[in-house]
């Protein structure tokens, strides 16, 4: 086997295994949407934050995200809508996926989980009003009772719910 072939097997096994790293997450990464909401509002509002109860998405990696549903590593191209295309996020690919082997290991659910529930010991802010208005000014509790009916939120397992469903 040449050179080539060798580095083209050894790059497919290395994603292969790293994809799976991430699956066998799966029952973890589920914990994080209730727990950035729980989150959101302590010293602040993150995109972030609400990006994982929302689209039950988390960043990893320059455009590679993790569906916090199933542990897939996916790659919503530039200009992909998840309003229209909730479902249908495309996995990330070889070359995305790649440069995750060289710290793989800091994306660990379990860290995830741990700093977000150093977070939610911060104060809360008592109020939240959005900027659209759409909910007043209203507590934080009541936002976030809202928000969890809107996106079928629980404790310890994330399901996606269409976003048409939540509009």
């Amino acid at each position: 086997m040449n050179l080539e072939e060798r580095v083209e097997k050894n790059v497919k096994e290395i994603v292969k295994d790293i994809r799976e790293y991430f699956r066998n997450q799966k029952d973890d990464w589920q914990k994080l949407p209730w727990l950035a909401l729980q989150a959101n509002g302590r010293g602040g509002y993150s995109s972030g934050y609400s990006q994982m109860y929302e689209y039950g998405l988390m960043i990893i990696n320059e455009g590679v995200f993790v569906d916090l549903e199933s542990g897939e590593l996916v790659n919503p191209p530039w200009g992909f809508s998840l309003k229209e295309n909730f479902d249908k996020i495309p996995l990330a690919s070889e070359k995305a996926i790649l440069p995750l082997a060289f710290n793989f290991n800091s994306y660990a659910a379990k860290k995830e989980i741990k700093y977000l529930e150093e977070v939610c010991k911060h104060e809360d802010n008592p109020f939240y009003l959005s900027e659209d208005n759409e909910y007043g000014e209203i507590t934080s509790d009541e936002w976030r009772k809202i928000l969890i009916e809107k996106y079928g939120l629980e404790k310890d397992k994330y399901v996606k719910r269409k976003l048409n469903d939540c509009l």
